[in-house]
């Protein structure tokens, strides 16, 4: 056999081979890109998933059975500051923040927490706040009494909780209970927890 026919036809079936091969990895790297394509595709759609079903669930604050709001930490922070700095720039007159105030409160919660924090769900919140600021600012001021800063919780003996537990019962709560943020509702209610008024 002609050596000449021998080389082309070695030539021509390595030229076939290397197609083929060069033929499988396009269809590979097509195929990888394709199937990352996909993927991509798919996880964007699973994070739109898991945005709407975290916005949600920010939408629905309140407990369903008792119609109320549930106050988590942050939410309670974010308001805490809004409210301070609102205090700082002069928002806050004989006890009563003005209307720009509570505007900037509620579209601030909105953003950060859903739909359902209105400026009435917010001045609610604000009455409970400064009651628990009343009361635990009272008891720090009475005779035995102190305050944890770490633990953020008022601290006495036994004894003198026991004996002004008899005549204030209602203060028994705060034996066990913390108040978060008690430096920054001073600022707040502060100059004016002597009015009684809390809205």
């Amino acid at each position: 056999m002609n050596p000449w026919i021998v080389d082309l036809e070695v030539s021509m079936a390595c030229h076939q081979k290397r197609d083929r091969s060069e033929l499988r990895s396009e269809r590979s790297e097509k195929l990888t890109s394709l199937v990352g394509y996909i993927l991509r595709v798919f996880i964007s759609y699973l994070l739109g998933i898991i945005c709407k079903l975290l916005n949600m669930e920010s939408d629905q604050s309140s407990n369903p059975q008792t119609g109320r709001t549930t106050w988590t930490p942050p939410m309670d922070r974010l308001f805490i500051g809004l409210m301070e700095d609102q205090v700082q720039k002069g928002q806050l007159l004989d006890g009563q923040f003005n209307k720009y105030a509570w505007t900037h409160f509620v579209d601030n919660f909105k953003q950060s927490f859903g739909s359902s924090f209105t400026k009435d769900v917010l001045k609610n919140r604000m009455k409970t706040l400064k009651k628990n600021y009343v009361a635990v600012s009272t008891l720090r001021g009475q005779s035995g009494f102190g305050w944890d800063q770490s633990r953020e919780i008022v601290t006495a003996d036994d004894a003198v909780w026991d004996d002004y537990i008899k005549k204030h019962p209602d203060v028994k709560c705060w034996r066990t209970k913390t108040l978060a943020h008690f430096d920054e509702l001073a600022i707040i209610f502060g100059d004016n927890k002597a009015n009684g008024r809390y809205i």
